[in-house]
């Protein structure tokens, strides 16, 4: 207080005995330490606590006053703000912990429940229901309903909570770019508050910007700064480091999580950042610690075992786990997300029909606006896994985006699967510059036999851009430009990523990078190489469906490159 030139320190104390609480309140002088005047107010039960402080507030500032202007009207009080409720106010900060930092989303969702309980018109239980309901956490619960509930009260909100408020609702209905200008603002005005850092970064790292998602993952970071245990901001900084590095910077975090909240959160966050840094030894321990270690079992463990699993090519053990949490006994939330992670696995495998019959639970599976948007894209990459470009197309034609008036990040794979005309359209309500832009242009270029061009748009874009496609079409466009050894490496690449929330490239474009590496290094001379990709291929496709495109071609290789020259 000293240094920033402050001329009081207030210091409060809180007491209570037999429900009457007091709050005494001491202003000190920083430089010498001189009491300058001490307030106490006093009430019965938990109520009385929020009037009482604004009464404190009230006195203090008179007491203050140096005769300089009279702070601006319409102050919001304390009493009426966010919640007058201290008990709801409970409920929504045990929400808070277990939705971002111990993923525990049927409770975070109970506590939520709680707290509209005790205030029915607590805005920021709405919202953080919302947010649990656009994660797929809450698939029963209608997020529009509960930020329109939100928005009635907003006149009481303090403005940082408005403003949030106000953020996530352009953030649900996927205005990316006015949900990251409101937020990135919001960010600016409060460095010290790590839920609106991580908000910030969200919208900006799907606005995907140029710099966008370099910009979030400096909010990510800013975030896991103030509390290192908030382990929601390490998601997508994670997949940044896993793309861009520093690899050991993910462990360091995770350890330091670890350290300050030990749990099976923590533990399963470690396990991935372990992945991403390639230690699979060490991942696949921290991660079945993870999920025996709380004497019961814990999904998001069970989910980071089955992630690891799959990336280190234990398929059918990640596939038992992931089944376990697929039944009807299990929570909502749970069930949704590892029946958006199993269809994945499955077309990764080649068993498109299997990946289309957990896509039908999947859907079965009540859920928002946003899951509807999921899974009409999820089925487009259950076809693309197999080179199936005919199937994807019927795909993205069968599927309604919900807003057909906004911008189409897909507007790319309209026109890589064969529909030009349609993805043309779609990309024309696009930002230009944006990463969804970029890659539609690279694309239009790559049909229209510009490999040149498509490889330089792809070449700036993968420097800031952490997503899967952005590396394979650069992969596609280097070969066609008969860079062949470049396009080897951004399929090596590809394949190299951790699929941390097991994303939809992973499925699709995975197997597809591994086969086109293969057929590179052939050309190349490298057989041995060629050889093991497509050994390590045709392991993985030993199950795949007999029609599969990709198979056909996968078996011509392996012709070609006959035999003497395998693992």
């Amino acid at each position: 207080a000293h240094r920033g030139g402050a001329t009081a320190l207030l210091l409060p104390v809180v007491l209570r005995a037999a429900g009457r609480y007091t709050v005494e309140l001491r202003a000190v002088a920083p430089s010498s330490g001189r009491v300058l005047f001490e307030l106490a107010e006093s009430g019965e039960g938990l109520a009385a606590v929020p009037p009482m402080l604004d009464r404190l507030a009230e006195r203090a500032g008179r007491a203050l006053d140096d005769g300089g202007p009279a702070p601006a009207g319409g102050a919001v009080r304390l009493a009426d703000a966010v919640t007058p409720s201290l008990e709801a106010y409970g409920h929504y900060a045990r929400a808070e912990a277990l939705a971002d930092e111990s993923f525990e989303g049927a409770q975070a969702l109970a506590e939520y429940r709680r707290a509209l309980e005790v205030d029915p018109g607590f805005a920021l239980a709405h919202v953080g229901i919302a947010l649990l309901a656009i994660w797929h956490e809450a698939p029963a619960e209608d997020e529009e309903a509960h930020l329109s509930a939100a928005a009635e009260h907003l006149g009481h909100l303090p403005q940082k909570e408005r403003r949030l408020v106000l953020g996530v609702s352009h953030y649900l209905h996927r205005d990316f770019a006015g949900a990251s200008q409101i937020l990135a603002d919001l960010a600016r005005d409060f460095p010290q508050d790590k839920q609106v850092q991580y908000l910030a970064g969200e919208a900006l790292w799907h606005e995907a910007s140029p710099g966008g998602p370099a910009a979030a993952a400096g909010l990510f970071r800013q975030a896991l700064d103030l509390d290192p245990g908030y382990l929601v901001a390490a998601v997508h900084l994670f997949q940044w480091l896993g793309r861009f590095g520093p690899g050991d910077e993910a462990v360091r975090r995770a350890g330091q999580a670890v350290r300050l909240r030990p749990g099976p959160a923590s533990e399963a966050m470690l396990a991935r950042a372990l992945a991403i840094a390639r230690q699979w030894e060490r991942a696949e321990e921290t991660a079945r610690r993870a999920a025996a270690g709380v004497g019961r079992d814990h999904f998001e463990a069970s989910y980071a075992l089955a992630e690891v699993l799959f990336a280190g090519g234990r398929r059918e053990e990640a596939e038992r786990e992931l089944r376990r949490w697929t039944g009807p006994g299990s929570a909502a939330g749970d069930r949704r997300i590892a029946l958006e992670f199993l269809p994945v696995l499955l077309a990764a495998e080649g068993r498109r029909r299997e990946a289309e019959r957990a896509w039908g639970d999947l859907v079965s599976v009540r859920c928002g606006p946003d899951c509807e948007y999921y899974d009409g894209v999820l089925r487009v990459h259950l076809a693309l896994a197999g080179g199936d470009l005919a199937g994807a197309g019927a795909a993205l034609r069968a599927w309604v985006p919900r807003n057909q008036a906004a911008a189409d990040p897909l507007a790319w794979l309209w026109t890589f699967a064969g529909e030009p005309a349609a993805g043309s359209a779609r990309a024309a309500r696009l930002a230009p510059g944006t990463a969804a832009e970029r890659r539609h242009a690279a694309a239009a270029a790559l049909r229209s036999g510009r490999a040149g061009e498509a490889a330089a748009i792809l070449e700036n874009l993968a420097r800031g851009d952490p997503a899967v496609e952005t590396l394979f079409l650069l992969g596609m466009a280097l070969d066609e430009a008969g860079r062949t050894a470049e396009a080897v490496r951004a399929f090596q690449a590809v394949q190299r990523i951790y699929p941390l929330y097991a994303p939809l490239w992973q499925a699709s474009l995975r197997p597809w990078a591994a086969l086109l590496a293969a057929r590179g290094l052939a050309r190349l001379g490298r057989r041995a190489e060629a050889q093991r990709e497509v050994e390590a291929l045709s392991r993985l496709w030993s199950r795949a469906d007999a029609d599969l495109p990709l198979l056909a071609e996968l078996r011509d290789l392996r012709r070609q490159l006959g035999p003497g020259a395998g693992p």
